[in-house]
């Protein structure tokens, strides 16, 4: 799989990422990702990310964002990914 596309935000303690990848058949999948800052626990550490949530679906299957993502900044997301790729495909033709 091929990376085409990478965005990420910051929300206070929480990290959110974005990537869009496509594979060999030309297949276009999602990766989102919500990270919070905790408290590490290694020596001379002060701050660790830890993954609070995880998505990766295929980009036609609309289903799966209407039940499983809703937090709003993460369809957000999404959004402005589904931007990029249309801009991206007007610029081919």
């Amino acid at each position: 799989m091929s990376d085409i596309y990478e965005n990420r935000k910051n929300q206070g303690n929480r990290t959110y990422r974005i990537r869009i990848l496509i594979d060999e058949s030309g297949q276009t999948f999602f990766e989102l990702e919500k990270l919070m800052k905790k408290r590490s626990k290694e020596q001379g550490k002060n701050t660790t990310k830890e993954r609070i949530e995880y998505h990766s679906f295929n980009r036609l299957d609309n289903n799966y964002i209407n039940t499983n993502v809703s937090d709003p900044i993460m369809l957000d997301m999404i959004k402005e990914a589904e931007d990029y790729l249309l801009s991206k495909n007007e610029g081919k033709s």
